[in-house]
């Protein structure tokens, strides 16, 4: 078997290393609510002290943390937050009510979800009230000063020792002929897609990327 793109690395090594070659490269993040324009280095570092604050929040190594936000900066910080906290980032779409939200957090037994205060409407704490029973649930974080409380403060110390086979993402299918299904994803796999992606585009220089996840249902409907 061929070995070409194999990754022997972890997820929160390569944040690292991608702040500390290209610091002042930019996301920017254009929505009507929390529009933002960050550089990666402080992105990085934010998720480097939110996820050392996880563990006061009761979140373990192993342990599964929602995101339930839409395509805003918390998103990618708490993306970040996960791995140094030895935990299993697990996005959902913002457009899922309480039946698939509460099947998608019972199954994972997840531990934290992150989501919006209020927006477009909805209310997030009612939304979760609404799944019924979360015995695995610890709690909910919304964006806003919760989210911001937790990126505040000294750095942090050395966190746990990961591997690259551990378990970093949980994604879940849409669902559409039966239930969802959740694909796992170890730093491993990631980053060899990573890989690929990369040389397949080696020849276009540097480029700029328009990502519209995850998906949103439109404020109007669209023509």
């Amino acid at each position: 078997m061929s070995t070409r793109w194999v990754a022997d690395g972890t997820l929160i090594a390569a944040f690292a290393a991608a702040a500390a070659a290209r610091p002042d490269s930019r996301f920017i993040v254009a929505s009507d609510v929390r529009a933002s324009e960050s550089r990666l280095s402080d992105i990085v570092a934010d998720g480097r002290r939110m996820g050392a604050r996880l563990a006061a929040l009761g979140v373990r190594p192993g342990d599964v943390v929602g995101v339930m936000l839409p395509n805003w900066r918390e998103w990618l910080v708490t993306c970040v937050a996960t791995q140094p906290a030895g935990a299993v980032m697990l996005p959902i779409v913002t457009i899922y009510g309480a039946k698939e939200l509460g099947f998608i957090l019972r199954q994972s037994r997840a531990r934290l979800v992150v989501t919006p205060d209020v927006w477009r409407g909805a209310d997030y704490r009612a939304r979760l009230a609404d799944c019924g029973e979360l015995p695995d649930l610890l709690g909910q974080v919304r964006a806003g000063a919760e989210f911001d409380a937790l990126v505040e403060g000294p750095e942090p110390g050395a966190p746990p020792a990961r591997r690259a086979d551990d378990l970093a993402l949980l994604v879940y299918t849409s669902g559409t002929t039966a239930d969802p299904k959740g694909v796992k994803h170890s730093s491993r796999t990631i980053l060899a897609e990573l890989a690929v992606q990369r040389e397949s585009r080696a020849k276009a220089g540097p480029e700029v990327v328009l990502s519209p996840w995850p998906p949103v249902r439109p404020a109007a409907p669209l023509p």
